[in-house]
C-alpha cells in the first residue's frame, strides 16, 4: 500500500499511536532499539546535549494497558502464551514489559511490506523472550541471523564471564510460511563483532 507519510519523517511521542495511523504494508525496514527491561532509571549525563532527558526502565502492570494483553491474545494465541509463560517464570515486571513490546510488534507486522525486514537490538536481560515474541509474530521460519556485538568493559569479576555483549539485531521477515525474502548481503561488521550463523544472511531492504 502507498505510504501516507513522508519518507524520513521524525515523530515524537508513543510509537504505538503513530503506527496505528500508518497504512498497512507501507514500510521497508524497521530497526528497534527499545528499553531493555534493565530495572533502572536512566538519565543523560550533565553537560551533554541531551542533559535533562531521562526515562524509567522498570516495569509493572500499572505501566501497561491491560486491555492490550487481551488484544494480544485475540490476535495471536502464540504471542499471548509466550507473555503468560514469561510472567510465570520471571514475574510481573517481565510480563508487563513483553505486553508493551508485543502489542507494538503486532502493529509492526501490519506495517511491513512482504519484502521487508525488521531488526531488534536487545541484551540478555530479555533477549530470549523477545526472540520468542518475534517468532510468534513474524514466524520462526523467517528468522535470518543474530549479530553479537562485543564491546570492551572493565568487568573483572571472577565468578562469571565478562558481561560485554549485546545482541545487535535479530533479523526476520514478516512473511507467511513458504515465502522467501529478497536477497541480501551481510554488511561489513566491526572487527569485534561476530555472527552466530555461517549459513544465514543479514537482511536489508
Amino acid at each position: 500500500m502507498t505510504p501516507n507519510f513522508v519518507n524520513r519523517t521524525i515523530w515524537t511521542g508513543d510509537n504505538l499511536d503513530v503506527m496505528r495511523g500508518m497504512n498497512s504494508g507501507s514500510v521497508d525496514l524497521i530497526y528497534l532499539d527499545p528499553p531493555f527491561n534493565s530495572g533502572k532509571q536512566w538519565s543523560a549525563p550533565i553537560g551533554s546535549e541531551a542533559a535533562g532527558a531521562a526515562f524509567k526502565d522498570t516495569w509493572s502492570l500499572s505501566d501497561v494497558n491491560l486491555a492490550e494483553h487481551g488484544a494480544i491474545k485475540e490476535k495471536s494465541a502464540a504471542l499471548g502464551a509466550v507473555i503468560d509463560a514469561a510472567g510465570l517464570a520471571h514475574g510481573k515486571p517481565m510480563q508487563s514489559y513483553l505486553i508493551y513490546m508485543g502489542i507494538r510488534m503486532i502493529e509492526m507486522q501490519r506495517l511491513l511490506k512482504p519484502t521487508a525486514s525488521i531488526y531488534l537490538h536487545c541484551d540478555p536481560t530479555a533477549g530470549a523472550h523477545l526472540k520468542m515474541l518475534m517468532d510468534a509474530v513474524f514466524g520462526h521460519q523467517n528468522f535470518r541471523n543474530e549479530i553479537a556485538w562485543c564491546y570492551k568493559e572493565n568487568d573483572t569479576a571472577s565468578r562469571h564471564f565478562p558481561r560485554s555483549t549485546t545482541h545487535c539485531s535479530f533479523t526476520a521477515c514478516p512473511m507467511t510460511t513458504g515465502s522467501t525474502c529478497r536477497g541480501a548481503r551481510s554488511p561489513r561488521l566491526r572487527r569485534n563483532a561476530t555472527t552466530t550463523s555461517s549459513t544465514a544472511s543479514v537482511m536489508r531492504s
